[in-house]
């Protein structure tokens, strides 16, 4: 009876002793993860400065052709702004802890905004003829906003993978009390999530099917 007892007591032991050692696991992981979207953050914030330091050198020393220079910048950071944002949208899904990266968010978030003016003035410009795509999504969705977002995401993807430099597709959260995207939100009398913004006069409000967006691209 006794040797029964010490057998249990054991194996309780040698249980919660695993339960803990793969708690601290996960904590752990989740940890590296989060220093890691941190870094990457960092490094798209860096890569912003880079080309806003660049198109102030051509406005000071002209050379030629800079406008093809500053439209190719701007669709390479464009793509790599937009790849970035899905590495980090897929370590948050994976992670449990990753709540505290909300300003790190919210910076993310104000960098496309400016990345958004500069696309615009530079097509303004140099007459570039990319199209600019806003898409307004919430970073807590509800549950119906979560089944549109993730339908109207794989569309925007597919979209964007299809067309390529023809479209700056710019991600921009509504809900992370950002005072310039409430201002946008509410210039653009975005009432519904998601909603997509093409060259900043036609709102489509909802899930917008690949081909009816380009029809829109097509037509503008």
């Amino acid at each position: 009876m006794v040797l029964r007892k010490h057998y249990f007591l054991a194996t309780f032991i040698l249980t919660l002793i695993i339960f803990t050692s793969g708690i601290f696991v996960g904590i752990k992981l989740d940890l590296m993860k989060s220093e890691d979207i941190h870094d990457r953050y960092r490094q798209t914030e860096l890569d912003w400065y880079d080309i806003q330091l660049q198109t102030e050198y051509y406005q000071i020393y002209p050379v030629e052709d800079q406008c093809d220079v500053a439209i190719q910048n701007n669709l390479e950071f464009s793509d790599k702004i937009y790849s970035r944002g899905q590495e980090i949208d897929r370590y948050e899904a994976q992670s449990k802890i990753l709540n505290e990266l909300t300003q790190d968010k919210q910076e993310y978030a104000l960098l496309k905004f400016q990345f958004w003016l500069n696309a615009i003035k530079i097509r303004e410009v140099c007459g570039a003829d990319y199209v600019t795509m806003i898409y307004f999504y919430n970073d807590v969705p509800n549950p119906t906003e979560f089944v549109e977002q993730n339908a109207e995401s794989n569309i925007l993807f597919d979209l964007k993978q299809e067309l390529g430099p023809e479209v700056i597709l710019v991600p921009l959260p509504a809900d992370l009390d950002i005072d310039s995207i409430d201002l946008l939100s509410k210039q653009f009398n975005i009432q519904q999530i998601p909603s997509v913004v093409l060259n900043e006069n036609i709102v489509l409000p909802g899930v917008s099917s690949k081909d009816v967006l380009k029809d829109q691209i097509a037509n503008l």
